[in-house]
């Protein structure tokens, strides 16, 4: 009897020990909570979501836990969010993301609503509650929106991506441009803005708008952010980057940007490489069709090695160091550091953090089923496609999307002192 009842004691022992060490971190966190009015609360938590107030963290998310005006709320590296506002407003945050809270109003007996919001970087889902659409003030690292009974996917990175898929919203960038999308027309439902400015996409196929509805699989399963960012940045490479510069030079520059912003959004070495071949296949197949040809695949030809170099150098799994950026005369690496999250993940941050202090640094450590980067066809934890590709050699890119449907080897995390298996990912296979 006491060998069936042991093993449920250690069981006991590490959940208490789990939940002990999860709220310490939080202890070392807090401070008093904002003197500001409650607006809403976090109805669900996936890892790691930091609470911060006047550049401070103060807490972790929790599901069923109050939000606050002027919080910004910051999901790690594989974590995501979702916060109901007091009117039913309804926020989803993906991994690395970023949102603020500016301040929020909502007085329907007295007439008085209003809801400020910035979307600072990252995936984040919108959708309005019963506020009348003008009480809605949403601001972009680019420009403003204005929103008329809306529902959108944002991703912002270097670049701002949206799609529609309810209602009609307008982006004013600070230039004075603006954009309408309207859901109902299918041709207006998606845009972009690079560089400060709009561009025109070609999607008469909804390939694009389709990718990046793809991203909001992050939002339930933030173990995929890798897969479906790195499918939908490549997808937009081959559409629009590729097809749009000048000369071979000027594509190859792109390129090597292509990568540097896969590497800051947080894309693993697995999807790099998928994303390596695509390009590549994408040249190939549509060589005769794009700008200055001969100069295009002749410098990627020449450019490949060091480009696969820098692919290569990629995270193999989340928590790995990270250092982004090509190195360049007058262009030297972004460095980042990684520290741990409440259950084993963790978060780019830059060294110089204010609150990098706050929280423990990582302890890499691979799982007794993990192997070396020894050429086996081994998954390792956080990898959704086969990250032991031999060099030079592709696998077939694919043109179509397709629905979640492999899973990955259960790979258990070590936490000390016990250890946790959780469930990895579906995979998402987005085409060019």
């Amino acid at each position: 009897m006491l060998r069936s009842i042991l093993p449920l004691f250690v069981t006991l022992v590490a959940v208490l020990a789990l939940e002990a060490r999860a709220q310490t971190q939080v202890a070392s966190l807090s401070g008093a909570l904002p003197p500001e009015p409650e607006i809403g609360a976090f109805t669900a938590v996936m890892n790691t979501v930091e609470r911060r107030y006047d550049d401070l963290p103060f807490a972790l998310g929790e599901r069923g836990k109050r939000t606050f005006a002027n919080e910004a709320v910051r999901a790690l590296e594989a974590s995501s969010a979702s916060i109901r506002l007091d009117d039913g407003t309804v926020l989803d945050v993906g991994p690395n993301s970023e949102i603020t809270l500016d301040s929020f109003i909502y007085d329907p007996e007295r007439g008085e609503q209003r809801l400020s919001l910035r979307f600072l970087s990252g995936i984040v889902r919108f959708t309005t509650g019963s506020m009348e659409k003008q009480a809605y003030e949403i601001n972009t690292p680019v420009g403003s929106l204005t929103i008329r009974g809306t529902e959108f996917t944002l991703l912002m990175e270097e670049a701002l991506h949206l799609v529609l898929n309810d209602g009609a919203i307008t982006l004013s960038l600070f230039d004075g441009e603006e954009q309408d999308l309207d859901a109902r027309d299918p041709d207006r439902r998606f845009l972009s803005v690079v560089d400060g400015a709009f561009i025109t996409v070609p999607d008469t196929d909804g390939a694009l708008r389709e990718a990046m509805n793809a991203l909001e699989f992050t939002f339930d399963t933030p173990g995929v952010h890798s897969a479906v960012v790195g499918d939908y940045m490549t997808a937009f490479f081959n559409r629009v980057t590729l097809e749009t510069c000048a000369s071979g030079d000027l594509c190859l520059f792109a390129l090597e940007r292509h990568f540097d912003r896969l590497c800051q959004i947080g894309v693993l070495r697995a999807e790099a490489r998928r994303s390596l071949a695509r390009i590549v296949a994408h040249v190939e197949k549509r060589e005769g069709a794009l700008n200055d040809p001969a100069g295009v695949s002749e410098i990627l030809l020449e450019s490949y090695a060091a480009i696969r170099a820098e692919v290569d150098a990629f995270p193999v799994s989340y928590g790995d160091a990270r250092s982004c950026g090509s190195p360049a005369e007058g262009n030297e690496a972004v460095q980042v550091t990684r520290v741990t999250t409440q259950s084993g993940g963790s978060v780019k941050l830059r060294i110089d953090e204010v609150g990098a202090d706050n929280l423990t640094p990582l302890q890499a450590v691979q799982s007794s089923s993990s192997s070396s980067d020894d050429g086996s066809n081994q998954r390792r934890p956080g990898s959704t496609n086969d990250d032991n590709q031999t060099p030079g050699k592709f696998a077939d890119p694919g043109t179509s999307l397709t629905s979640p449907g492999l899973i990955t080897p259960i790979q258990p995390i070590q936490i000390t002192p016990i250890i946790i298996t959780p469930i990895s990912p579906p995979i998402m296979i987005i085409g060019n």
